[in-house]
């Protein structure tokens, strides 16, 4: 069988520079697939109630309700909602969250800010020690990175109970902590989502 011209270069320029002919670098392709799509009248998540409905509908249509998971939804600078992905499924009794597969999503849809969403199988929305943790670890490489996070919320996939880390000032106090420079921290502090009875200014 005869040799293709580009593999000869390939082994040529390699035997003058000393390399291994056997030695090659892999290239790869990174692609977004879309698969799907649920229907919603409005696009954009202004307050917590909107983004609850929205990841309650995406789990529902996508998710596992017998067991948790965890996902993203991945949102523009002016919180349009780009799509949703599930970075992780677990057991019923626990998931394991890393903050590398919950960013992949954001960064391949150019999302400027995310929604953590987590469901809870047995109807218990109180976050743990582990969850927060996890959390603050996440929120960390989105800001190195330049994306925020808006909100974590768990959703008991029994009786459509939450909890909001926004709504209890728990984002809020994880950005605090990051000690940025005060001008940025108050600039992401006023982009959270609001309590339902308020409106984003």
């Amino acid at each position: 069988m005869k040799m293709p011209n580009v593999i000869k270069r390939i082994l040529h320029r390699a035997s003058i520079t000393g390399l291994n002919p056997r030695w090659f670098v892999s290239q790869y392709r990174v692609r977004l697939v879309h698969e799907g799509g649920t229907q919603f009248v409005k696009l954009r998540i202004d307050t917590v109630k909107k983004a609850r409905a929205i990841a309650s509908r995406c789990f529902e249509a996508y998710g596992q309700t017998d067991r948790k998971q965890f996902g993203v939804i991945m949102l523009t600078n002016q919180n349009q909602v780009i799509g949703f992905n599930i970075a992780a499924t677990g057991s019923v009794s626990s998931v394991l969250v890393s903050p590398r597969e919950v960013l992949k999503p954001a960064i391949l849809t150019n999302a400027g800010a995310i929604i953590l969403c987590y469901t809870q199988p047995d109807g218990d929305v109180l976050p743990s020690r582990e969850d927060l943790s996890n959390v603050q670890k996440i929120v960390r490489a989105a800001w190195v990175i330049g994306i925020r996070v808006v909100d974590h919320l768990t959703i008991s996939t029994g009786d459509g109970g939450y909890f909001s880390f926004a709504e209890h000032g728990i984002i809020q106090k994880i950005y605090r902590s990051l000690r940025m420079p005060k001008s940025t921290a108050d600039s992401n502090e006023n982009m959270f989502l609001p309590t339902d009875s308020a409106t984003l200014h």
